[in-house]
């Protein structure tokens, strides 16, 4: 067996550091730690956590927010800066199989900017794609994404075949840019992909772009606009802001792209791209960048999203299991019968009947059975006839193993 030198491990070393990665990069080759039960919340851990789906159960209620983007410094130093972009919240009925095996990946925040310990240091996105941000530039960087998937990251959690399996996505906002002048114009992040109307393709916010205020741009009349990074489509990254210096980077598929001198992109089904500058004179150093670009959002068929309000990024699970509820005898003759009742399949699919006899005697007969699906509560009804005029009756609903419990009627005297 061969010995490694001590050059060659140090680049595998490095090699797998560059694979795990940190901050924007999500932390692959761990073995997830899963949760089981009828309930389950997963809080920002920065490692990817999985849900076992528990037998007999076809559909999961969800909660899913992603993470904000950092805001800018202000220029005394402190967060007070302009806003990154709120995360996207959404909620919703998931369509699971029986003892299926989800992955989940809840994306942190982006960090804040602060005053520049030198140039060239960098403030990572938050955990699950949100882009970079320059630390000497002062801007916030952007939020990561909270998704679920079907395929686990492995080394590589921006891998096209573990992306390709994600089942939902709350995309994550842009970082704020800096604005030197402390005005608060709202160079703000873009915000995560939520739609304009419920339903709409859910494409991420656009970076807001900054004005010149400086006295001199207004003497001269000339307003220069630092471009924002846009924000991420259902099909593409969002472009990186075109400026002055640097240009910002541009989203990708999962991962928002790095903000120049402004904020960095929110990550999402495609990330947002990151926000640049503009400069207020040649001679004048100083510099406003403009917000990151929000993601885009991969939202199910059923779900609700909207910009979340808490800042605090999670994935909440409750099992939803089929529920059956008997009903009342209606169209009640001396002879027939109609029985009713509710059924919610809860996303799974099975086969429903009425049991029914007269009172104290056992519920022997059966109607024929119908068949019952989807998430939503469903009225289900069968014809009895062969009665008897002027009797008493006992009958339930039977479905997924279960029964709506037993209710009476009487069916009339006369025919």
């Amino acid at each position: 067996m061969k010995r490694l030198t001590a050059a060659t491990a140090a680049a595998l070393l490095a090699c797998l550091a560059g694979v795990l990665g940190s901050g924007s990069v999500a932390q692959g080759g761990m073995q997830p730690v899963c949760q089981e039960g009828d309930s389950a919340q997963f809080d920002v851990t920065e490692t990817e956590g999985c849900y076992d789906v528990p037998a007999g159960v076809s559909a999961i209620q969800v909660e899913a927010v992603g993470g904000t983007g950092g805001a800018a410094a202000a220029p005394d130093g402190s967060a007070d800066g302009s806003p990154g972009g709120a995360g996207a919240a959404m909620s919703g009925v998931l369509e699971v199989e029986p003892g299926q095996r989800l992955y989940v990946n809840v994306g942190g925040n982006g960090a804040d900017g602060t005053d520049p310990n030198g140039p060239g240091d960098v403030l990572l996105g938050g955990y699950n794609g949100g882009g970079d941000a320059s630390n000497s530039a002062r801007g916030g960087s952007g939020g990561g994404a909270t998704d679920i998937r079907t395929v686990p990251c492995g080394l590589d959690c921006f891998g096209s075949e573990t992306l390709d399996s994600r089942l939902l996505v709350a995309a994550g906002g842009g970082g704020g840019g800096y604005d030197p002048d402390g005005e608060g114009r709202g160079n703000r992040g873009g915000a995560g992909g939520v739609p304009e109307a419920q339903g709409a393709p859910a494409r991420g916010g656009d970076g807001a772009p900054v004005d010149n205020g400086s006295l001199r741009a207004q003497r001269r009349g000339t307003p220069i606009r630092g471009p924002g990074g846009r924000g991420g489509t259902e099909s593409a990254g969002g472009d990186g802001g075109d400026g002055a210096g640097d240009d910002g980077g541009d989203g990708s598929l999962g991962r928002g792209g790095s903000g120049a001198t402004g904020g960095g992109g929110g990550a999402g089904l495609y990330g947002g791209g990151g926000g640049t500058d503009y400069t207020n004179d040649v001679a004048d150093p100083s510099r406003s960048g403009a917000g990151g670009g929000g993601g885009s959002s991969l939202i199910p068929v059923g779900f609700r999203s909207d910009p979340d309000e808490t800042g605090l990024p999670v994935v909440v699970i409750d099992v939803l299991r089929p529920t059956v509820r008997t009903g009342r005898a209606t169209k009640r003759r001396c002879r027939t019968a109609t029985l009713t009742g509710v059924i919610n399949a809860a996303g799974g699919s099975g086969r429903y009947d009425f049991s029914f006899g007269r009172v104290g005697r056992p519920l022997s007969k059966r109607t024929e059975p119908g068949k019952v699906d989807g998430t939503e509560d469903r009225r289900v009804s069968a014809r009895i006839r062969g009665l008897k005029p002027g009797a008493a009756y006992r009958f339930r609903l039977n479905a997924f193993d279960s029964n709506g419990g037993v209710k009476t009627f009487k069916t009339k005297k006369r025919c």
